[in-house]
Formats: structure tokens, C-alpha cells, sequence
């Protein structure tokens, strides 16, 4: 269990924080989805290219500001970073994968919850690449650029998905190893999967168990 979030993982589980770590999820240059357990919250930080601007400009002006720039300025310039770094709350309530890992590490004991993290971001990870293995052989043998909507069904029994919501959740993961996979289940629906990427889950082990 880490201390803080790495900006260097993709998934990972954090200790209890009193509130969004700013100074750590700036330093993401990608999108990144933190979850609060102790109270169901979601956040989900501004899209790809907005993130990626505040993490330059965060590096650049106050991790390592010219040497001739005052404190005065990088504070300024500091808190000009925190007015646009605007996490937006989400809800995860269609989201059976969430769901089930939140239950199941808010049912565990401290002791027992880095082994069920390890466990289900394991098997999401799995799921992920099955899904890949399958999709390619599909449009291998189809010679086509993306799969029929009946094949989509063959996927999400195969991988034992049942909504079209965790199919999504497990699609975004893949994206980590096939940056097209999203094309290859359906075109039409590009836009719809890469708002729903996540591309790191950050679970905050805030349970007050003893």
C-alpha cells in the first residue's frame, strides 16, 4: 500500500488522505480516476489534454521554476494551477467492476487488502488482454476493421462481463496494451469509450475498521 500516488503506476492502492492530493495528482500526465471508499465518491480528473497541460505547466513553473523567478511569482503561478485543476465527481453506480472491488475490500481487513487488490486488478488486467487475444483473432479471420455487433456479445460472454458498462471499464483498461482496441470493438462508439478511460484507479483505503 503506498503512501501517496505514483505518477508512475497505472493502478494502485493508497493510504487514507483528508483530501485530494494535489500535489501528487498534478504531477500525472494523463487522465487519472481516484476513488474515495469510506464515502463511494469518484473523481475523475479534466480530460487527457487538460491534464497533461497542468502537469507541463506544473513541472515547468513550479517543480522547477527558472532560477530567476520569485517566490512571490511561483506562488502566484501556483495558485493560478489550482484554479484550473478542477477533478470532476462522478457517479460509478452503473459500474459492477467498481462496485464489486469496493465491496469486497471494504468487507476485508486491513491485513487482507493489499492481497485482494493484487487479486482483482490482476484479474482486470487478464480480462483485458483476453479481450484483445480474442478481438484480433476475430478480425483475423474476418479481415475486418472492427467486429460485428454479435461478435461484441461472444466478447463479453467469453471475458463474463454482463453490461455494456463493464465491457467499457475492461476496453479502457486494454487501451494500456492496444491503443486501437477501442476502434476494433465498434467505431461508432469511439467517443463513448475514451470518455470512460481509466487509465489509473487510485483506491482510497479510507475504512475506519480496528
Amino acid at each position: 500500500m503506498l503512501q501517496n500516488p505514483n505518477p508512475g503506476l497505472y493502478i494502485q492502492c493508497i493510504r487514507p488522505q483528508k483530501e485530494l492530493p494535489f500535489d501528487y495528482l498534478i504531477q500525472f500526465n494523463r487522465q487519472w480516476t481516484y476513488v474515495v471508499l469510506q464515502k463511494g465518491l469518484v473523481y475523475r480528473s479534466q480530460k487527457n489534454e487538460t491534464q497533461r497541460d497542468l502537469y507541463v505547466d506544473y513541472q515547468q513553473n513550479i517543480k522547477f521554476p527558472s532560477i530567476n523567478v520569485s517566490n512571490a511569482n511561483i506562488e502566484k503561478k501556483l495558485n493560478s494551477i489550482k484554479a484550473r485543476f478542477r477533478p470532476v465527481l462522478i457517479h460509478y453506480s452503473n459500474s459492477f467492476i467498481i462496485h464489486d472491488i469496493i465491496d469486497n475490500l471494504s468487507k476485508s481487513t486491513l491485513s487482507n487488502m493489499d492481497t485482494i487488490c493484487q487479486f482483482k486488478f490482476s484479474e482486470l488486467i487478464e480480462k483485458s488482454i483476453v479481450l484483445i487475444q480474442i478481438v484480433n483473432d476475430m478480425l483475423k479471420e474476418s479481415s475486418s476493421l472492427n467486429i460485428a455487433p454479435d461478435q461484441i456479445q461472444i466478447v463479453m460472454n467469453v471475458i463474463n462481463v454482463a453490461s455494456k458498462e463493464e465491457l467499457l471499464t475492461i476496453v479502457s483498461i486494454a487501451e494500456l496494451f492496444d491503443q486501437k482496441i477501442h476502434w476494433k470493438i465498434d467505431s461508432q462508439r469511439r467517443d463513448v469509450i475514451t470518455n470512460d478511460i481509466i487509465n489509473i484507479i487510485l483506491f482510497n483505503k479510507w475504512i475506519t475498521r480496528h
